[in-house]
């Protein structure tokens, strides 16, 4: 998703409703910490 290790809180929102409203069950998504 990005080249960085930290994407962009409103960025990750936006893709959270637009699956949401594809119709993907997000209860299980887990966020992964990423290392520099």
């Amino acid at each position: 998703m990005s080249r960085s290790p930290k994407v962009d809180p409103a960025a990750y929102e936006a893709l959270l409703a637009r699956l949401t409203g594809m119709g993907f069950d997000l209860q299980r998504l887990e966020k992964t910490i990423q290392r520099e």
